[in-house]
């Protein structure tokens, strides 16, 4: 009932009233597509930091809706996570989102396409990622995403990016990601990162190669790194 008043309340353009239903429908112990609206909800709000985490979480984790990943995009975007925004953006299912968000989506996209990315905010993007804190994950990790993205081939910052895109991945419950990496990053602290993800999902075989791997030829910290992650996840 109360999940019904919020959906009421948002369509009706009340949207603190919405998040009030929404919260207390999370309270209460959540519904399976509560993130559907709730999200939107905190967007609409100008609350973006806490869209983020909630709709990159149905994102990630699904089911996916177009909706959702409508305000997704919106939310990157206003965020300034210009390349994370344009790559769901052109991920909608237009079929599903129907006619005025796909042209809303691709308006959006021409607008990216035609602006430059300022080069200054890689190193800030990558300061953001570069964390250690759990409650910070879901936000690191698309700094690193959007510094990966942004980043040059073969680049030192897409070597660092890729690492810490890996280093959070398993937080989010996004392991998949950080094994996907090594189709196109072989750096060896990509490989520290990436085998940890690997262990997560119980691929001790990929995640002892790649350990070995880099402990052949990392410096002495990425070794460091390889022989604690062994240490703890393959004994």
């Amino acid at each position: 009932a109360r999940l019904l008043e919020g959906v009421r309340a948002f369509r009706a353009d009340r949207y603190d009233e919405a998040l009030a239903r929404f919260r207390d429908v999370e309270r209460e112990g959540g519904a399976p597509d509560l993130a559907l609206y709730l999200g939107p909800t905190l967007y609409k709000l100008g609350r973006y930091r806490e869209a983020q985490v909630v709709l990159a979480r149905q994102h990630r984790q699904g089911p996916r809706d177009a909706v959702a990943d409508y305000y997704l995009a919106l939310t990157y975007h206003r965020l300034g996570l210009t390349l994370l925004a344009r790559s769901v953006f052109a991920s909608l299912d237009v079929r599903e989102a129907g006619p005025r968000l796909a042209e809303g989506a691709a308006r959006v996209v021409a607008a990216i396409d035609a602006a430059p990315l300022p080069p200054a905010e890689l190193p800030k993007l990558l300061a953001e990622a570069d964390t250690v804190d759990p409650a910070r994950a879901p936000e690191a990790f698309d700094a690193a995403q959007e510094a990966l993205l942004r980043a040059a081939p073969g680049s030192a910052e897409r070597q660092r990016a890729a690492a810490l895109v890996a280093r959070h991945a398993v937080a989010v419950g996004a392991e998949s990601t950080a094994i996907e990496l090594m189709g196109s990053e072989r750096d060896p602290r990509v490989e520290v990162e990436v085998a940890r993800a690997a262990l997560s999902m119980g691929d001790r075989g990929r995640a002892r190669a790649l350990l070995e791997d880099a402990r052949q030829r990392g410096d002495a910290s990425t070794r460091e790194a390889a022989r604690q992650v062994a240490e703890a996840g393959l004994r």
